[in-house]
C-alpha cells in the first residue's frame, strides 16, 4: 500500500523527513483501511507491501502508533522550549491547508510544488 504513494515526490518527501519505518507506516495505512472498509484485518494484510501476519501488521502498526506519539510530544515541546522558529509554526497551518484540499483528488503539478516549497520552508526553518 505504501509503496504507491512513496512515488509520489511530495508523499515521498515528507515520509523520509518523519520518524516512520516503511513497514509502520504501511501497517497504519492497512490499518486504517481496513477500519474504513469494515474488513478484518485478515483480509487487510493483503494490501501490505511485504505479507506479514495479522500479529506483525498489529506490533508494526503500534510501533507506528508509538512513533507518531514521539513526534507530536517532540513537537510540543520543542514549542514550549522555543526550540521552533515561528516561521516553521506559521508553515505548518498552510501545508496543512493544501494538504486537505488534495486530499480525494487529484494532485496537479501546482500542488506538489506548493507542497514541496511549504515543506522546505517548514525543514529550513528547523536547521536555521
Amino acid at each position: 500500500m505504501l509503496k504507491k504513494m512513496l512515488e509520489n515526490d511530495a508523499f515521498r518527501l515528507m515520509f523520509e523527513h518523519s520518524h516512520f519505518k516503511e513497514a509502520e507506516l504501511d501497517s497504519l495505512l492497512v490499518k486504517r483501511l481496513c477500519s474504513a472498509k469494515g474488513i478484518t484485518l485478515s483480509e487487510g494484510t493483503r494490501y501490505k507491501d511485504r505479507p506479514s501476519s495479522v500479529g506483525a501488521l498489529v506490533r508494526s502498526a503500534k510501533q507506528g502508533e508509538t512513533a507518531l506519539r514521539k513526534s507530536i510530544a517532540t513537537l510540543v515541546l520543542g514549542m514550549y522550549l522555543g526550540l521552533i522558529p515561528d516561521q516553521m509554526l506559521l508553515v505548518i497551518p498552510k501545508l496543512r491547508d493544501v494538504l486537505a484540499s488534495m486530499e480525494n483528488a487529484n494532485i496537479t503539478e501546482k500542488d506538489l510544488r506548493e507542497v514541496l516549497s511549504l515543506l522546505s520552508a517548514a525543514l529550513q526553518a528547523t536547521s536555521s
